[in-house]
């Protein structure tokens, strides 16, 4: 079973990460927009709903292995960088262009800060599913690395 907290701030959601938060009496009053759920290599893709937040998303925290999702239209990679250095995410291409080479998708995502949103990469193509239509992503840095795979 997952451990899931609800957080309001990423200053909080820091301080959770690193084991230095405690709830007031143990009655924490810390509720969405943000869920935050421990989960190792399959991203589960995500219908999410507008709410009085915008759209949120359940992230979970960065496999040090790499994630795999299985793509759907439209389906985008959201990426939240608690720590305090950039960190680059791979997207692996799994089948070649029309010349015959594979494209990876690398994007560099800064650290968050407070209010910041999520980094949003994608949507991909055919060219990053492999054989069961997965899509695979590294990470050079897990550490505070959160992700979720969300479509409309």
């Amino acid at each position: 079973m997952p451990l899931v907290f609800d957080i309001v701030r990423p200053s909080v959601l820091r301080r959770v990460l690193a084991g230095k938060f405690h709830s007031p009496s143990g009655r924490g009053k810390y509720t969405l927009p943000v869920q935050i759920a421990t989960a190792g290599g399959k991203l589960v893709l995500q219908h999410t709903t507008k709410t009085g937040y915008g759209i949120v998303p359940q992230f979970v925290l960065a496999s040090q292995n790499g994630d795999t999702f299985g793509n759907a239209p439209n389906a985008t990679l959201e990426v939240m960088n608690l720590s305090s250095v950039a960190v680059i995410v791979t997207v692996v291409a799994q089948q070649v262009c029309n010349q015959g080479y594979l494209h990876n998708y690398i994007q560099l995502v800064q650290p968050t800060g407070i209010g910041t949103p999520a980094t949003e990469i994608g949507p991909f193509d055919f060219h990053y599913n492999d054989a069961s239509g997965y899509v695979h992503v590294t990470y050079s840095s897990t550490a505070q690395l959160l992700v979720a795979v969300v479509a409309p």
